[in-house]
């Protein structure tokens, strides 16, 4: 089941004095999640693999790298400029894939669904992010010894811990301003 993937090694290759003591905690919690979005989206094409890559990778980093639990758009924008500067993997334009990056990781936290055609890779990652957020508890009817196998493969290293601990930071500065997670 470990399997590495060279774009997430690579991005995650320039973060680690950032990442610090998080790395391997942030590191497993990308791998859970592309590992649970392609449980949940099995026909995922190899382009759409690739922009998984990105979108899983980036898609809450702004916390450790500029210190902010406000995640979303500066993930967004960081995970959209990584894009323009290798648009050798955009086979379907540049624009449309920021497109389907900026949806992948502005709907990471919805509640409901996303439906419409263009939205299977977003909504599968939707799922698999709350997927991660209940520890594979919440399971979109997936197979309970595939979810095991993916905690096994890739365990948690104190992910959950590091993030609650930051977002009761964030709580104890602005206890009124509501968190990424629940908005949208």
């Amino acid at each position: 089941m470990s399997v590495e993937f060279a774009l997430v090694e690579r991005l995650l290759d320039g973060w680690r004095f950032q990442l610090g003591d998080d790395q391997v905690a942030f590191r497993n919690h990308v791998y859970r999640l592309i590992h649970y979005t392609r449980l949940i989206y099995p026909a995922i094409s190899e382009d759409e693999h690739h922009l998984l890559q990105v979108a899983a990778t980036f898609h809450q980093v702004s916390i450790w790298l500029d210190g902010s639990t406000d995640y979303l758009q500066p993930s967004a924008e960081r995970a959209g400029a990584w894009l323009a500067r290798h648009s050798e993997l955009c086979r379907r334009g540049l624009e449309r894939e920021q497109a389907i990056l900026n949806g992948i990781i502005y709907c990471q936290n919805r509640l409901r669904p996303l439906t419409g055609s263009g939205f299977d890779l977003a909504e599968a990652f939707r799922k698999a992010n709350w997927m991660e957020m209940f520890a594979g508890h919440l399971r979109f009817s997936q197979d309970k010894a595939a979810i095991r196998a993916i905690k096994s493969a890739y365990p948690g290293a104190g992910y959950h811990y590091r993030f609650t601990r930051l977002v009761m930071q964030r709580l104890r500065v602005d206890p009124l301003a509501p968190l990424p997670m629940m908005r949208g």
